[in-house]
């Protein structure tokens, strides 16, 4: 049994100031949390299914290490931020990674401005999908761990270091000589 005041937390966790305040975002559905199992698993806090998912998926279970916590599918409806809830919800930590640093041969994603949270896991998937080493987001970006960017990004999220900031400044410090970079 879920209590309430989980209940609520995890309702606010749509929010940034709440993801912000509590350390948490929310991540929904079978990719995304067996990707987040997978390829994020340091991140994970907890991961909230119903018995179905348990009983097919004893590999996540046993690599969770006992953070799965077997809720109904109608406690699932309650915290769900989708209008069809799934039957996996994790809560997880953001990634605490060291700044994002340039290097020659690699390649990199700049975005500005980004506002609508599908253009930004859509950006993510397809700096997955060819191989860009890290991608660099300005301040005034939708946040990463929104769920609509999270669910759109489809686990691409974990495999891709994300670093927000003035992208001037995230550029230019990471590279002394710019024609070193390529």
């Amino acid at each position: 049994m879920i209590t309430k005041a989980k209940i609520s937390l995890i309702r606010s966790l749509e929010q940034k100031k709440f993801r912000q305040q509590e350390q948490l975002y929310v991540a929904e559905g079978l990719r995304i949390v067996s990707e987040a199992i997978l390829h994020a698993r340091e991140q994970l806090v907890e991961v909230l299914a119903t018995t179905t998912w348990i009983e097919q998926h004893p590999e996540y279970v046993r690599l969770c290490g006992g953070i799965v916590t077997e809720i109904s599918g109608k406690e699932l409806e309650r915290i769900s931020l989708l209008h069809t809830p799934n039957e996996v919800v994790a809560l997880l930590r953001p990634n605490a990674q060291a700044a994002i640093g340039l290097a020659r041969g690699k390649f990199y994603l700049a975005l500005e401005r980004i506002q609508d949270p599908g253009n930004m896991g859509t950006l993510l998937r397809i700096a997955d999908w060819f191989g860009f080493s890290g991608v660099f987001c300005s301040a005034d970006s939708v946040d990463v761990h929104n769920p609509k960017v999270v669910q759109s990004a489809m686990g691409s999220l974990f495999r891709v270091p994300v670093q927000y900031g003035d992208l001037g400044e995230m550029l230019r410090g990471n590279t002394a000589d710019r024609k070193s970079v390529v």
